[in-house]
């Protein structure tokens, strides 16, 4: 509803697929931005830190593979309504390296100025503020089926198919993958690698490992211990692979 008039229904996922992913990753800084503002503030004074080195350091001394430089939430950017465009064009510029790869394939920049030419970048970026992508109350899983959701629902029929397999049909593809050889995937310091050479937004990997690690369900496999791998054509389908990676 914010995006009708200048955007029409078939261009609505230019728009949600990578406010969703922006969302997810506001949320899972939250509780972490504190920290990683002083790390960063550390970090400053060494100018031989690159931020894919910076990078490296959050994600072992914060347990968060990404960090946005500005260290705001997208709660505290809306509530800064004047001067709204901006900072957000300014908060985007500040994701660390991983995440500005997943908006540069999905050309959000050129989005984001749209928005701004068209007036209405405050109401999305409101809307989606409101959202709770929390991981407390919306799990990895939940998360890529919610993805899943939206690309099915904006992009049309012939070409969402090129982008996702339905979560069901991945759940019998992996059990049969791993119905034999069960004992040699079990042993104690096996490596396992998973290659998808045409993953969409990744839901084959994701799921495999999932089914591979998990103690309940799956075979108990070490999760450091499980190597993914996936390749697309698609770049808008694999930055949706990598923000599920992340």
């Amino acid at each position: 509803n914010k995006t009708r008039g200048p955007y029409t229904p078939e261009k609505y996922g230019n728009v949600i697929i990578p406010m969703a992913i922006i969302r997810r990753f506001d949320c899972i800084l939250a509780s972490k931005n504190a920290e990683i503002e002083a790390l960063l503030k550390k970090c400053s004074s060494n100018k031989a830190l690159t931020p894919e080195k910076i990078e490296e350091l959050v994600k072992r001394q914060c347990n968060v593979p990404f960090y946005n430089a500005k260290c705001v939430s997208l709660e505290q950017l809306v509530g800064d309504s004047d001067n709204l465009n901006s900072n957000f064009l300014e908060f985007i510029k500040s994701y660390s390296p991983s995440v500005q790869k997943i908006l540069q394939d999905l050309k959000f920049k050129e989005e984001v100025e749209f928005m701004i030419k068209k007036g209405i970048l405050f109401e999305v970026v409101k809307a989606f503020s409101e959202v709770d992508f929390h991981p407390a109350t919306t799990s990895p899983m939940a998360m890529g089926y919610i993805f899943e959701e939206i690309i099915r629902t904006y992009k049309s029929n012939a070409e969402a198919g090129d982008h996702y397999t339905p979560r069901e049909v991945i759940e019998l593809c992996i059990d049969l993958m791993i119905s034999e050889n069960i004992d040699s995937m079990k042993k104690d310091g096996k490596i396992i690698r998973v290659y998808d050479c045409c993953c969409g937004t990744g839901g084959m990997l994701t799921t495999m490992k999932r089914k591979l690690t998990d103690p309940e369900e799956g075979l108990g496999v070490r999760p450091e211990n499980v190597k993914l791998y996936g390749q697309d054509v698609n770049p808008e389908a694999y930055a949706i692979c990598c923000a599920e990676m992340l």
